[in-house]
C-alpha cells in the first residue's frame, strides 16, 4: 500500500519500528490540501489504518478547529457526540463534535483504554489534534490491542472468552457526572427510556442512579474481523485508579464505595492478579508518542488503545469521535 502511486504522489512516510508506534506521514509539498487527498483516497487510507492501527499526520496544515474537522470529515464524515460520558471534557460551540481531550489534572496519568469500550455505543475511529504541546511530558500513550491480546496468557484469554465483565456506576452530584449530563436528558422517563435502549439495568438508591452494564472482554473488528482486547475492565479497576492517584491499591480498595465506577467479573478466576497481568500486557505493548503542534493523530479505536502521560505547562489537545459501533451479543 505504501508503494502505490497515490501514496507516493501525496506523502512521505516513516514506518513504525517499535511496538504500537504509529505510521507517520507528511505531505510532500508544503501547503498542499491534505484533506482533499485524504477524501480522494479514503478507502486506501483506511486500509493503512487497519494495518497499523494509528497514523500520525504531521505538517498537515491544521491550525484551527475548523481545519481539524475538515481533516476528520475527509477520513470519516460520520462524527458523533460524546454520549454515555465518563470523563470531563468540553465541547466547542462553533464546530460540531469537537471536544477537548479528557480534562484530568496534569499531575495524573491517564491509563491506556479504548474510548467508550464500556458503553453501548463507541466510536470506530478517534482523532486527536495537538494545538499546543506541553512544556514537558504529556505524551500520548498507545497500545495495539491485537498485541495486547497476543501477550496475555492463554488461560486468561480462554477464561475471558467464556465470561463477561460487569460495569457498575453511581451517578450523583458528588461522584463524577450527574445522570442528566452523562446521558444528555432532563427527565427520569427520558433517562429510563434511554437506559432501556442501551441495555442497562438500573436502580435508584437514596436519590442517586446506580447502573449496571454487562460487556464482553473481546470483540470482533467490523472490517478486519480480528479478535481484539476491547473493554474497560482494567481501567475502572482500583489498581488503575491507585496508579493514577499515587495511592496504595489496598488502601484505595477500602475507599471503593467513594468511586463512581466499579467492575466485577463473572469468572472467579479473573481476580486481582489477573488484572495485574492485563495491566502488564498493556505496559509491554505501549508506546509513548510526543505530539507536536499541528499534529493530527488518527486511531482505529478498536485496534489502538490510548492514554496520556503526566505533564507540565499548558497542553491543548482536541478530539473528534467518528463512526458509531455498538455492542452485539
Amino acid at each position: 500500500m505504501l508503494c502505490e502511486a497515490w501514496f507516493k504522489e501525496c506523502f512521505h512516510h516513516i514506518l513504525p519500528t517499535v511496538n504500537s508506534a504509529p505510521l507517520i506521514i507528511k505531505p510532500r509539498v508544503r501547503g498542499v490540501d491534505v484533506a482533499y487527498f485524504l477524501h480522494k483516497y479514503r478507502s486506501e487510507f483506511n486500509a493503512l489504518l487497519y494495518e497499523f492501527g494509528a497514523i500520525l499526520l504531521r505538517a498537515s496544515g491544521v491550525e484551527t478547529a475548523e481545519d481539524f474537522k475538515r481533516i476528520s470529515d475527509s477520513i470519516s464524515p460520520e462524527s458523533i457526540p460524546y454520549d454515555e460520558k465518563s470523563t470531563p471534557r468540553a465541547s466547542l460551540k462553533d464546530v460540531q463534535h469537537v471536544y477537548t481531550s479528557t480534562e484530568y489534572p496534569s499531575r495524573l496519568k491517564i491509563d491506556l483504554h479504548c474510548e467508550n469500550s464500556y458503553a453501548h455505543v463507541w466510536p470506530n475511529k478517534i482523532l486527536f489534534w495537538c494545538k499546543r504541546a506541553a512544556d514537558q511530558g504529556g505524551e500520548t500513550l498507545l497500545a495495539d490491542t491485537r498485541k495486547v491480546l497476543a501477550t496475555l496468557p492463554n488461560w486468561l484469554v480462554a477464561e475471558c472468552q467464556q465470561s463477561v465483565v460487569h460495569y457498575h456506576r453511581t451517578f450523583s452530584a458528588e461522584l463524577g457526572y450527574e445522570w442528566q449530563v452523562a446521558f444528555e436528558v432532563s427527565s427520569v422517563p427520558e433517562l429510563e427510556a434511554k437506559l432501556r435502549l442501551k441495555g442497562y439495568n438500573w436502580e435508584w438508591k437514596d436519590g442517586n442512579l446506580l447502573t449496571l452494564r454487562t460487556g464482553k472482554w473481546l470483540n470482533e473488528h467490523p472490517e478486519t474481523k480480528e479478535q481484539v482486547w476491547f473493554n474497560h475492565a482494567h481501567f475502572f479497576h482500583p489498581f488503575s485508579v491507585a496508579s493514577a492517584l499515587g495511592h496504595d491499591s489496598d488502601a484505595l480498595r477500602n475507599m471503593a464505595a467513594a468511586l463512581p465506577y466499579q467492575v466485577t467479573f463473572e469468572s472467579q478466576a479473573v481476580d486481582d492478579s489477573a488484572v495485574a497481568q492485563i495491566r502488564s500486557a498493556f505496559q509491554a505493548c505501549s508506546y509513548s508518542l510526543p505530539m507536536k503542534r499541528g499534529d493530527v493523530l488518527v486511531l482505529d479505536n478498536m485496534l489502538m488503545a490510548h492514554g496520556r502521560n503526566v505533564f507540565e505547562g499548558e497542553r491543548q489537545v482536541f478530539v473528534i469521535m467518528t463512526e458509531p459501533n455498538t455492542y452485539r451479543k
